[in-house]
């Protein structure tokens, strides 16, 4: 797995465990995270990315949440077992 670049994100509101929204690296663009139970044993997690200026920067970020969600997808598969 390639390491990613950190970004630091001030939550702003949140309703727990269902969602937040955060503003994304200090920058305009903010996020919305929604999550959703599925059965018992599954969940939906959707990412929406705000506030984006330019095409380029949407192709980047999309490639970038389907990185870290498929990440996630994987370590939550291996029962959290990461090594």
């Amino acid at each position: 797995m390639t390491r990613q670049k950190s970004f630091k994100t001030r939550v702003r509101t949140a309703t727990a465990p269902h969602s937040f929204r955060a503003d994304w690296a200090g920058g305009p663009t903010r996020i919305v995270v929604g999550v959703d139970a599925v059965g018992e044993s599954k969940a939906r997690v959707a990412v929406l990315h705000e506030k984006l200026t330019a095409a380029e920067q949407a192709a980047e970020l999309t490639a970038y949440w389907r990185e870290r969600l498929t990440a996630l997808k994987a370590l939550l598969e291996s029962n959290g077992d990461h090594r």
